[in-house]
Order: C-alpha cells, then sequence, then structure tokens
C-alpha cells in the first residue's frame, strides 16, 4: 500500500460550518458559482490546485487543512 494526497471534501464542509461561512458567502469569496461549491462537497467535482489555495485563503486556514492522504493499492 502507498499513499497519495487527494482534496477532501468533508474537510472543507467542517472547515466552512465551522467558520459560519455559508457556501454563498464562499461563493462571493472565491469567484465561484455555488453549484461549483456544492459540487466538491458531494464529491462530484474536485477542484483544481490553486482553487484549493485560494478556499482555505478564504477560510483562514492553510491549504494543508483541505487535503488528506488517502491509501490506494499498488
Amino acid at each position: 500500500m502507498s499513499g497519495r494526497i487527494a482534496f477532501s471534501p468533508e474537510a472543507l464542509v467542517k472547515l466552512r460550518q465551522e467558520r459560519a461561512v455559508s457556501q454563498s458567502m464562499l461563493s462571493r469569496r472565491i469567484d465561484r458559482p455555488i453549484p461549483t461549491i456544492r459540487s466538491w462537497e458531494r464529491s462530484k467535482r474536485v477542484p483544481p490546485l490553486e482553487v484549493i489555495g485560494e478556499i482555505a485563503d478564504a477560510l483562514g486556514v492553510e491549504y494543508t487543512a483541505l487535503i488528506t492522504r488517502v491509501e490506494v493499492a499498488k
């Protein structure tokens, strides 16, 4: 088994809710449509790396708070 890093939709939802930031508020802060944010939170799409940085800035966290390590079989 080896690990890889991946975007964590669960972390996005948790961090956004902990900071009382609605999807609408985040949408305005990062200039992305609400359906796009919703698709990230529902694991339908993955934001590009530079957008993960924008999300992190908008939520006041390091980008690493939005990623996780997942184990994958070789």
